[in-house]
């Protein structure tokens, strides 16, 4: 599947579609920002390269959103795990957006979608039926 598209959502190869990056870049680094060190945009790029990650946008008249997804296989478990995600105009594209990762699960055969967020964004998704299941704690030295 080189593509799911529902409206404004596009799950895009990047390895396909390189020139693709100049425009994502910003917004994978702005989103790194918030994390813990764990990787470059250098690092999600070679990812997405190897299709190691994936990448969905959202668009409307210019780019409102970068979604970086990851398929983790547990012992019991395959689920999409949202890695990053950068946006702007949230209401715009969320429930495309929402759909369009569901459609993605589906054709994966994943059990469930998960996401480490920050509170203020854990609060929005709550409205698309996302349910905290734990919390991360960090401890830094």
């Amino acid at each position: 599947m080189d593509e799911v598209v529902r409206k404004g959502s596009t799950y895009i190869r990047i390895a396909e579609r390189a020139f693709l990056w100049l425009l994502i870049k910003p917004h994978v680094e702005d989103a790194l920002e918030h994390s813990m060190g764990e990787y470059t945009a250098d690092d999600v790029r070679n990812a997405l390269l190897t299709n190691d990650m994936q990448l969905f946008l959202a668009c409307d008249k210019g780019l409102k959103a970068v979604i970086v997804t990851q398929i983790t296989k547990y012992p019991q478990k395959k689920v999409l795990r949202v890695f990053l995600l950068h946006g702007i105009d949230f209401d715009s594209w969320a429930a495309d957006m929402q759909e369009t990762l569901e459609r993605y699960q589906a054709f994966i055969g994943a059990d469930h979608i998960e996401a480490v967020v920050r509170p203020g964004l854990a609060k929005k998704l709550k409205s698309y039926g996302w349910q905290p299941s734990q919390i991360m704690m960090t401890f830094r030295r």
